[in-house]
């Protein structure tokens, strides 16, 4: 699998991911805003109200890009991320919680 190869999975201990541990598995992403954009975005969810989450972030070449990303949980269900660095113009948002994973594009303009 992707992630236990990148070093994310079940533990969620490596730095390489923005690791909030999952309760629930059913979730789904309601929206990327905006996208695209100068490297701030926000990633609205709907699930249960304690829904947590692995995001992984690569490059379109499925390399981990995950350390030039800070990413803020501001609610169960809302995440604010900005891009600190890199040249790529496009990258895989990767969301996993449980067995579901959900892999999004996040463009800069």
């Amino acid at each position: 699998m992707l992630f236990r190869s990148i070093g994310c999975g079940s533990g969620g201990s490596s730095p390489s991911c923005r690791s909030i541990r999952p309760e629930n598995q059913e979730f789904e992403i309601k929206s990327i805003f905006p996208n695209p954009s100068a490297g701030i975005f926000n990633v609205a969810m709907t699930g249960p109200k304690n829904l947590d989450v692995d995001l992984v972030f690569t490059d379109i070449l499925g390399r981990n890009i995950t350390s030039i990303f800070t990413v803020q949980k501001v609610s169960n269900h809302l995440y604010h991320i900005e891009l600190n660095g890199g040249q790529e113009r496009l990258f895989w948002m990767i969301v996993v919680s449980g067995n579901k994973t959900i892999t999004k594009p996040i463009i800069l303009q």
